[in-house]
């Protein structure tokens, strides 16, 4: 399973890491090998959510290159007004 936590507006202004913007929480049980998404609007926003989908399913076995697939996709759904993106993903293990 893949769980994606993409939200607008959960910010930090620069020089402020004690302030957050927007609070976001959402609590969810994960499963052994179950993938988890964070990732900014710079991807959320310009690629949709069934690409991303199958971007992470089908690296599933290399997350890293995963992130660079979205990373690649994102800056070319975005041209040259894209946004910045940022992505992390996380793969459970549970001895």
């Amino acid at each position: 399973m893949l769980t994606c936590f993409c939200q607008k507006g959960a910010r930090r202004p620069w020089g402020r890491p004690d302030r957050l913007l927007h609070r976001w929480a959402n609590c969810t049980q994960l499963a052994d090998e179950d993938i988890v998404l964070l990732c900014s609007d710079g991807l959320s926003d310009v690629v949709p959510d069934e690409i991303i989908h199958r971007i992470v399913l089908e690296n599933q076995s290399n997350l890293d290159e995963a992130a660079k697939a979205l990373v690649d996709i994102a800056k070319e759904n975005a041209g040259l007004s894209g946004d910045n993106v940022s992505i992390v993903l996380a793969q459970a293990s549970f001895p």
